[in-house]
């Protein structure tokens, strides 16, 4: 929990989280929003040093930092990526149907793909309860 505007302690305190459950490896990542971003450019980690949260390398406490719109309400995520589990499970389904348009020459294409997501240990990753955009 942030509990207002992010600190380096509560970036420490991420990565101390998953450390704490011995899943701490190499190659975590941090995940947050566009907005999260911005305002991380701006919290500097202690007065006066010019080092801000968000670094220029878009690195955080020495990890790398991403950003999307799909992390629900500026939450913020850490961990292992490498113990999220992506599976496909019914192939690519490509429907090419040349007539719902054609009255105005195009061609609709509808593409599904199956797919689940599930986490292979818990403990690899680290989630705010709050906004990091505070």
């Amino acid at each position: 929990t942030f509990g207002g505007a992010a600190t380096w302690a509560d970036m420490v305190n991420f990565e101390e989280a998953i450390a704490t459950d011995n899943a701490d490896v190499s190659g975590m990542h941090f995940l947050t929003t566009p907005a999260t971003r911005a305002k991380w450019k701006t919290i500097e980690r202690a007065s006066n040093t010019g080092k801000y949260l968000w670094a220029k390398n878009s690195r955080i406490n020495g990890y790398s930092g991403n950003v999307t719109n799909q992390v629900p309400s500026n939450k913020v995520i850490f961990g292992n990526f490498a113990d999220l589990v992506i599976a496909d499970w019914d192939g690519l389904d490509v429907v090419v149907d040349p007539y719902t348009l054609a009255t105005s020459n195009q061609v609709r294409v509808t593409i599904n793909l199956m797919t689940d997501v599930a986490v292979r240990n818990p403990v690899s990753f680290c989630v705010s309860t709050d906004s990091g955009a505070q």
